[in-house]
């Protein structure tokens, strides 16, 4: 998320959790959408990465991810894992809004 902090999870709970969130960014989003999934779509990494995002694409990410975490029909089979992210994803001082 940031320089230091992140999150590590199964490769079952991060398709999950990276799937779910995607499909709950507004349709107005996709340019956010595109560039926070760029290393998984893209370049073949397993993971994907906030630390250089600005904090409306950062808020952006965090709005898609509570309402995955709220609305996903799987959300509590990885109960612990989407705790840890919105945990890690409150912390951030971009999760602010100013």
């Amino acid at each position: 998320m940031s320089d230091g902090r992140g999150t590590s999870m199964s490769s079952a709970a991060f398709d999950h959790i990276i799937e779910a969130t995607r499909e709950r960014f507004l349709a107005s989003e996709s340019e956010i959408v595109a560039a926070i999934y760029k290393p998984y779509d893209h370049e073949g990494m397993m993971f994907i990465s906030l630390v250089d995002s600005p904090p409306e694409m950062f808020r952006a990410f965090c709005r898609a991810a509570l309402r995955a975490r709220a609305e996903s029909p799987h959300a509590a089979l990885f109960k612990a894992e989407w705790g840890e992210l919105c945990d890690q994803l409150a912390l951030d001082s971009r999760a602010k809004v100013a």
